[in-house]
């Protein structure tokens, strides 16, 4: 799996646990498929104005398959599974980008994973021959908490030597995301999650109280990192 990697830049939809990220930029998934419509329509409008280098991709409109790609099921059990024990050397192999931050809060969120118990992989096929568009439900099991809680996010996965993203292979993803099987996923376990949130205050303590004990520590451990640099360069 060394030749395969996550591309993360603006192409992750937001997890709907707010606990489970990896800090990275996002770009959202409309759950209401009027203002997605009318968001891709101003898109388009704004795209028609501007030259995109080469060609524009063409969108297939292609049902999503579930765990059809055995090489990419192993990429995320392999990812997931680092998660969970906080190993960010792997993960770092497999994300084209993970930075310090990143790293920090990976290791600090896998203090309160027990196991990702359900890892479904959702595709289609990528802008780049040989690339998906991976849509990925998980329920995650907390240590302290008993039910499994549901989240999805989106990768763009590739080859390493397929290079950085350009214009069109963005809009060509922002587009599949706009699918209707896409969001019909996306808003399933945004339902699910948020019911879970509605009937149990014990769970949205025990996530405000994780999130900001994550932040905390992510903050102290950047300070410190900061302040080792500032001495190792004074001397």
């Amino acid at each position: 799996f060394r030749n395969w990697l996550f591309r993360y830049s603006k192409i992750i939809m937001p997890v709907v646990l707010a606990l489970c990220v990896v800090g990275t930029i996002i770009v959202s998934i409309s759950a209401n498929k009027r203002k997605a419509a009318e968001e891709e329509s101003a898109r388009s409008a704004e795209d028609s104005s501007v030259e995109l280098a080469g060609d524009l991709i063409a969108v297939p409109e292609v049902p999503l398959q579930k765990d059809a790609v055995p090489e990419v099921n192993e990429l995320f059990s392999i990812y997931y599974n680092a998660m969970v024990e906080g190993d960010t050397d792997t993960m770092s192999r497999l994300v084209d980008r993970l930075d310090d931050t990143e790293a920090l809060r990976a290791e600090e969120t896998s203090k309160y994973i027990e196991s990702y118990p359900v890892l479904e992989v959702y595709t289609k096929a990528g802008p780049k021959e040989g690339t998906y568009v991976a849509y990925v439900y998980v329920e995650v099991k907390f240590k302290d908490y008993e039910k499994p809680v549901p989240g999805m996010r989106v990768y763009y996965v590739c080859q390493n030597e397929n290079g950085e993203e350009n214009d069109a292979e963005l809009k060509y993803i922002r587009e599949l995301n706009l699918q209707d099987d896409v969001v019909d996923l996306n808003n399933k376990t945004s339902v699910a999650y948020n019911d879970m949130l509605a009937e149990d205050d014990t769970l949205v303590d025990l996530i405000v109280d994780m999130s900001a004990e994550i932040d905390k520590n992510v903050g102290e451990a950047l300070a410190r990192a900061e302040g080792s640099d500032l001495a190792d360069g004074g001397d």
